[in-house]
């Protein structure tokens, strides 16, 4: 093989290797620009009893929580893959939640992005403000235990608790809201070992009785 000859093969080679390389580049360069943006997070959606499947049951047993989904749509709005990010600690909410990402009313379509990723907190909220002046330290109890099974710190965490703390301190008849919220650990300590003892009596009265003992 002469010189000339060598050289032509090693210019087609090198001509090969880089067209390769360029067709790899754009190929990946093209397939960042589809993929999908990092997922956005969007507001609570808040389910109560007797909602969306959230059955009265399974409020009754103390069943509440929160699933956080993680939703993927392609840039046509279509939902590719819908997965469970965060489990509540129940099957049942869990597979209750999988089933309302269809429903949501957010538009999920952009086009020549690739698609869109959505963070999805669903929270099954068993007390509100609108229950809690009916809600027993009996049903309370049961809440407590449910809650005590997934979570160590059951007694800073369970919703139903700082919820009381919030409509404690924004009433205005039991002192001042600062006062209320650096009395907070007395006031759920107190109310959670009242409640144990006296399961009969409304829940709110006694956590708004725990104030003045506290003095």
């Amino acid at each position: 093989m002469n010189f000339s000859t060598f050289l032509a093969i090693l210019l087609a080679i090198v001509t090969l290797y880089s067209g390769s390389t360029h067709a790899q580049a754009s190929a990946a360069a093209s397939t960042s620009a589809i993929s999908p943006k990092p997922a956005e997070r969007i507001d609570e959606i808040a389910i109560l009893p007797g909602q969306l499947g959230y059955t009265p049951e399974l409020a009754k047993a103390g069943i509440q929580g929160t699933v956080m989904l993680m939703a993927v749509a392609n840039e046509k709005g279509q939902l590719e893959q819908v997965t469970i990010k965060e489990s509540s600690g129940s099957k049942e909410l869990d597979s209750v939640a999988l089933a309302l990402i269809p429903r949501l009313s957010v538009n999920l379509e952009t086009p020549g992005t690739g698609g869109r990723a959505l963070l999805v907190p669903v929270e099954f909220r068993k007390d509100s403000v609108s229950n809690i002046s009916k809600k027993t330290c009996a049903d309370f109890n049961i809440d407590l235990a449910y809650w005590s099974t997934l979570h160590a710190d059951a007694h800073k965490t369970l919703p139903v608790l700082n919820l009381t703390i919030g409509i404690l301190a924004l009433s205005g008849k039991n002192g001042d809201a600062m006062t209320i919220a650096k009395k907070s650990g007395f006031i759920i300590k107190e109310t959670i070992a009242r409640c144990a003892q006296q399961p009969e009596k409304l829940f709110l009265e006694v956590a708004t009785s725990t104030i003045s003992a506290g003095k």
